[in-house]
C-alpha cells in the first residue's frame, strides 16, 4: 500500500499541525516585536507612541508563547509514541522525552540527547525520511548557540540594570530581539523537519 497514513496513523499529525501554527504566530509577534525595537533605536523620538503597540504585543505574545510550549510538550510526547510504532527499538519513551526537555539541569543534555537520537535514526534509514532529517543536527547546535547567547544578553541587562538603572540599552534590547527571533525559526524549521520525516517513514511500505 502506498499510502499507509490509514494502516499507520500518526498520533502527532493533528498537533503537529496546530503546534506549526502557533509556531508561525510565535514568528510573526517576533519580526513585529523586532520592527518596533528598531524603529525605537533609530528614531528615539517615537519610543513614546510606540510603547502602547509594544504592551499589546506583549499581551498577545505571553499567551501565545505559553500555548505553544503547552503544544510542543504534548507533540513531543505523540511524536514518541509515533517512534515506539515506527521503530521498535526506538531508545526513548515519550515519558522520557519530555523529561529531557522540562527537568533543570538534565534538560542540557537531554534536548540534545532527544533531537540527535532523532537524526542519527532517520539519517540512517535513508530515503525521503532522512532527507527531511538531514538538517536536524546542525539546528540542533543553532538551538544551544542562540539559547546560550540569549542567556549572556539577558545577564547583561541585568548587570546594567543593578549599576546604571536609569539607561535603557536600546541595542541590547535589539540583540535580544534578533536573538528571540532566530530561536523561533528554529523552532519552526526543527518541527517541520521532524514530523516530515516521521510522516515519510510512516508512508513506506511495510
Amino acid at each position: 500500500m502506498n499510502n499507509s497514513d490509514a494502516a499507520t496513523p500518526l498520533k502527532s499529525h493533528r498537533v503537529s499541525r496546530l503546534l506549526m501554527q502557533f509556531a508561525w504566530a510565535n514568528v510573526s509577534l517576533n519580526i513585529v516585536s523586532l520592527l518596533l525595537t528598531s524603529l525605537t533605536a533609530i528614531a528615539p523620538t517615537m519610543e513614546a507612541p510606540l510603547q502602547g503597540l509594544q504592551q499589546i504585543l506583549l499581551i498577545v505574545t505571553i499567551p501565545v508563547a505559553l500555548i505553544l510550549i503547552v503544544l510542543l510538550l504534548v507533540w513531543l510526547y505523540r511524536l514518541h509514541v509515533d517512534l515506539k510504532v515506527l521503530f521498535n527499538d526506538y531508545p526513548i519513551t515519550p515519558g522520557g522525552a519530555v523529561a529531557r526537555f522540562i527537568i533543570p539541569i538534565y534538560s542540557i543534555w537531554g534536548i540534545w540527547n532527544t533531537l540527535s537520537t532523532f537524526a542519527n535514526r532517520f539519517n540512517q534509514e535513508g530515503g525521503e525520511s532522512a532527507k527531511c532529517a538531514e538538517y536536524i543536527n546542525p539546528l540542533n547546535g543553532g538551538l544551544y548557540a542562540l539559547t546560550i547567547t540569549s542567556n549572556i544578553l539577558n545577564r547583561e541587562y541585568s548587570r546594567i540594570q543593578r549599576e546604571s538603572p536609569e539607561i535603557e540599552p536600546l541595542w541590547l534590547f535589539l540583540l535580544n530581539d534578533l536573538v528571540a527571533l532566530g530561536l523561533s525559526c528554529l523552532l519552526l524549521l526543527m518541527v517541520k523537519s521532524m514530523s516530515s520525516a516521521v510522516v515519510a517513514k510512516a508512508r513506506q511500505p511495510k
